[in-house]
C-alpha cells in the first residue's frame, strides 16, 4: 500500500489531497493519522483545505481488513506547510555616508518561511573570503574593511520550496577625505563678527555720503532750511517777500 503523493511541500492557505491505496479482499477500510495519532478522517482519499503550518508532518494510512481483522500501515508521506517569502528589504548599519577603510554590515530580513538565503553584488553570487563575512543562516553580509570598489548593487534573494522575494540596495561607498571637520564655536562668531563689522561700514559710508549731499535737510522755526553743515537758507517765500 502506498500514499500518493509521497513528499511535497504547500503553501498555507492551499488544499492538501492524499490518496492511499491497498490490495485487499475484500476492500479494505481506511483511516488516516498525522505523526502516529490517528485523524476523524476516513476512506481512500483525505482533503484538507486552507492547510496551516501546524499540519505539517507525516502523514500515512491505515488500511483494515474486516475479514482477516488485519491491519496495515503505509510508509509515510512527508508534508511541510510553508508560508509564502515577503516584504523583503536590506537595511545597512551604519546610515550612510560609508567611508572607505571603516566597515558596513548589510542586514536581509523578509516574512514568511525563509529556507535560503543568498548574497549577489552586481548579478554576481557572492562567498564569504577577502573582507566578506557571511552569518552563519546568511542574514548578514558584513565588509571590513570596506573599500570603493564595494560599492554597487547588492541583491538579496530569500526563498523556499513554493516562494521567492528579492531585495536590492545600492551601497555608495566614499573616499576618506569626503567628510571636512566642521567649524569650531569660535571660527563661527568670528564669522559672524566679521560680517557686523562690515554691514557697519557699509551702513556708515552711506550715511556719510548722504549728509554730503544734503538728504539730511530740516526746516528751522523761522521757516529756514537748515543743511547738515549747520548753515540755515531762506525759503522760497521769504526770497519772493525779500525781492518785492
Amino acid at each position: 500500500m502506498k500514499v500518493i503523493p509521497s513528499d511535497v511541500h504547500y503553501e498555507t492557505g492551499s488544499n492538501l489531497n492524499l490518496s492511499c491505496s491497498a490490495e485487499s479482499s475484500p476492500p479494505a477500510q481506511f483511516q488516516w493519522a498525522l505523526n502516529g495519532t490517528l485523524l476523524s478522517n476516513k476512506g481512500p482519499e483525505l482533503r484538507l483545505g486552507n492547510i496551516q503550518i501546524n499540519q505539517s508532518g507525516s502523514y500515512s494510512c491505515w488500511a483494515h481488513n474486516t475479514r482477516t481483522l488485519r491491519y496495515q500501515t503505509s510508509e509515510p508521506s512527508d508534508i511541510t506547510v510553508l508560508e509564502p517569502i515577503s516584504g523583503a528589504i536590506i537595511t545597512t548599519s551604519p546610515n550612510p555616508p560609508i567611508i572607505e577603510g571603516n566597515s558596513v554590515n548589510l542586514t536581509c530580513d523578509a516574512s514568511g518561511s525563509i529556507i535560503t538565503r543568498e548574497w549577489m553584488k552586481d548579478g554576481q553570487l557572492l562567498s564569504a573570503g577577502g573582507n566578506l563575512i557571511i552569518s552563519e543562516d546568511k542574514r548578514v553580509l558584513s565588509i571590513n574593511p570596506v573599500k570603493r570598489t564595494d560599492s554597487g548593487e547588492y541583491l538579496c534573494r530569500v526563498s523556499n520550496p513554493v516562494s521567492t522575494a528579492d531585495a536590492k540596495h545600492i551601497l555608495i561607498v566614499k573616499s576618506e577625505g569626503f567628510l571636512t571637520p566642521g567649524l569650531s564655536a569660535g571660527a563661527i562668531a568670528g564669522i559672524v563678527i566679521g560680517v557686523l563689522l562690515v554691514v557697519g561700514v557699509a551702513v556708515g559710508v552711506a550715511v556719510y555720503f548722504m549728509k554730503k549731499k544734503g538728504f539730511f535737510k530740516k526746516e528751522s522755526s523761522s521757516g529756514r532750511s537748515v543743511d547738515n553743515t549747520g548753515k540755515s537758507s531762506a525759503s522760497r517765500g521769504d526770497q519772493e517777500e525779500t525781492r518785492s
